[in-house]
């Protein structure tokens, strides 16, 4: 038997730990933001309104802390996506697979568990990302990706044309910033990927759930529309799209 169900388990709060050391200078920031002014609504000196305003800003900014906390256990901590064990659904007993990632590995080494008889490579488009966030290479500092990667950019990958089983672009493409970058990406995983085996992307959007879950952080992703004419442009189709929590969507992909 190739594939495995075993589910990966972790510390409860494991994803939701990550989330904070990769960001803890937003949350900082925050933090420092939110005494102020509640220190401001607090004197006397200070018009009515302006305390009140204050105050008001300082709840919000709290609020929308905890939101984001909140959320970020739900989906690395609640939910089936960091188990990995859902792509079974979409593709089996895959001989070669490849994971394509922005300096840190979201699936933290679970695909060799789940396909234990495929040969597992990895992209890895850090050193090609044109800005690069304090987060990634906090997160790339504390977990440095395992193994050395096919691949340092979205295209020129050293492998043949048709000879892959699966690919996996998991919580990275939108760090392409630029459009051509990313239809690069694509194009490419279209080029090695089989025929009628799939290419899975799973992403953030831009759209109101994720605004509510991390306000102006929202604006670092991509709408759906976005994607979806991205991989027209490379010439892949969508077979099905999933979502993964109110926050994530898992796009199936086809030559």
């Amino acid at each position: 038997m190739s594939v495995s169900k075993e589910v990966r388990h972790q510390p409860h709060f494991e994803g939701v730990k990550r989330v904070v050391q990769f960001n803890w200078s937003w949350y900082l920031l925050a933090i420092v933001v939110a005494t102020v002014l509640y220190v401001t609504a607090g004197l006397s000196d200070v018009p009515a309104l302006a305390r009140t305003a204050a105050g008001a800003i300082a709840t919000l900014i709290i609020l929308q802390s905890v939101v984001s906390l909140l959320v970020s256990h739900w989906i690395y901590d609640l939910s089936a996506i960091t188990s990995w064990t859902w792509l079974l659904k979409s593709v089996s007993d895959p001989a070669r697979i490849i994971i394509v990632h922005a300096g840190y590995d979201e699936t933290d080494g679970a695909i060799p568990k789940i396909f234990r008889s495929a040969s597992v490579s990895t992209v890895d488009l850090y050193d090609s990302l044109k800005r690069k966030e304090k987060s990634i290479k906090r997160a790339r500092e504390l977990h440095p990706p395992s193994g050395q990667p096919i691949g340092h950019g979205p295209s020129n990958w050293p492998a043949e044309d048709e000879s892959m089983d699966l690919i996996l672009i998991a919580f990275a493409a939108h760090e392409l910033r630029d459009r051509p970058s990313r239809e690069q990406l694509f194009i490419e995983a279209k080029r090695v990927i089989r025929r009628d085996k799939p290419i899975i992307v799973v992403e953030h959007l831009r759209d109101f759930a994720n605004f509510v879950a991390f306000n102006v952080g929202a604006f670092h992703f991509h709408s759906q529309h976005e994607w979806l004419d991205c991989f027209r442009s490379a010439g892949l189709q969508m077979v099905e799209h999933l979502k993964m929590t109110p926050f994530v969507s898992v796009f199936v992909l086809q030559r």
